[in-house]
């Protein structure tokens, strides 16, 4: 029930705000502060999500003057290593990851997006159920990658991926954002693009555990992992690869809508290549999940830089509703096929009782 009445309030926000912004202009960010506050103690005081017990484990093993072996020996980042540390227990731990998330999070959409409840919508079933109630150290690291992306200057972008890559690893793939161009290509090589990362997903199988070996041994290890894990799993050849190529299309017909806001083009592109990374890296699908998804979330900036920009009231609608629509239906599809690890909710309060 929680879950619905969230998504049912911040849904209802994003209507008004795309549609008659003046209703709720005046409280829009005492509104919003009131939402992050309770995103913080709602993730924070959780006691459901993904490896609950794991992280659990972890602590009473990182929480050590052996942190540092420790950490090798259960292969997680330094940076994860030393808050739980330093963190006087574990419920500090996630307190401490759920407002740095959320904050640096909302840092973000307020300073890139148009539509701010919108964004925050579309991010519950992607981002923050996932990730931040889920697995959190790399729901660390992506908002700490969005805001090194949208930087001007390239060295702060490296830096803050680097930062990020001591809380998780595969930020380290965002660095993959330095060789997009800020324009948009011609749409033959978007094309072309797709079908080199298609091939790469059929044929890169064999090729690629063989040279995992190379890597430093912290992430060849991991890599190892889940190859061996996940044999015979693939991903991007699937309905969810399709929507998005659904979804790629609406942004390249309004294009030049998109273009209007600074750095649309360069979003856009981001965009393109979450897409590239998830079908290409398709066969090893830790890999492509977790690395896409730092480029994915540019699905809703690119997103509202369209609707900001359209000037047909019809075509605003109907763009609005599909989005909503695929948002309500990746909360549902996330909620089902997660068990008991998040249904009913439990925090320590509901606990008490």
């Amino acid at each position: 029930m929680i879950y619905f009445l969230i998504a049912l309030f911040i849904g209802t926000l994003a209507f008004v705000e795309v549609f008659n912004n003046k209703l709720i202009r005046k409280y829009k960010f005492f509104i919003l502060f009131v939402y992050i506050l309770f995103l913080c103690i709602f993730i924070g005081l959780r006691d459901c999500g993904f490896d609950y017990s794991n992280y659990q484990y972890y602590y009473r093993i990182l929480h050590s003057d052996f942190w540092k072996n420790n950490a090798d020996f259960v292969l997680v980042e330094k940076g994860y290593a030393f808050i739980n540390y330093i963190m006087p227990s574990f419920r500090m731990v996630y307190i401490f990851f759920a407002i740095v998330s959320c904050t640096v999070l909302n840092s973000f959409i307020v300073r890139h997006t148009h539509y701010v409840f919108l964004t925050h919508f579309l991010l519950l079933g992607v981002l923050i159920y996932l990730y931040f109630m889920g697995q959190y150290r790399q729901g660390m690291a992506i908002p700490i990658v969005l805001l090194g992306l949208c930087q001007n200057n390239k060295f702060n972008t490296v830096l803050l991926i680097i930062l990020a890559s001591f809380v998780h690893n595969s930020a380290l793939i965002a660095l993959l954002a330095l060789f997009v161009p800020k324009n948009y290509i011609k749409g033959r090589y978007y094309i072309i693009l797709l079908l080199i990362a298609l091939l790469s997903n059929i044929l890169m199988t064999k090729l690629f555990s063989s040279y995992i070996n190379f890597f430093p041994s912290f992430i060849s290890q991991k890599l190892e992992y889940y190859t061996e894990s996940e044999e015979g799993l693939r991903y991007g050849i699937n309905l969810a690869m399709l929507l998005r190529l659904v979804v790629l299309f609406i942004f390249y017909k309004y294009k030049q809508e998109i273009e209007k806001d600074e750095n649309g083009a360069l979003y856009f592109n981001y965009y393109f290549l979450s897409m590239l990374i998830y079908l290409g890296l398709g066969f090893l699908p830790q890999l492509s999940g977790r690395g896409s998804i730092y480029f994915y979330i540019f699905e809703t900036v690119t997103l509202s830089a369209l609707l900001y920009n359209i000037s047909s009231l019809k075509t605003k609608m109907i763009i609005f509703l599909f989005f909503i629509s695929i948002g309500a239906y990746r909360q549902l599809s996330f909620f089902k096929s997660t068990d008991d690890e998040f249904l009913p909710y439990k925090n320590i309060i509901t606990n008490i009782f």
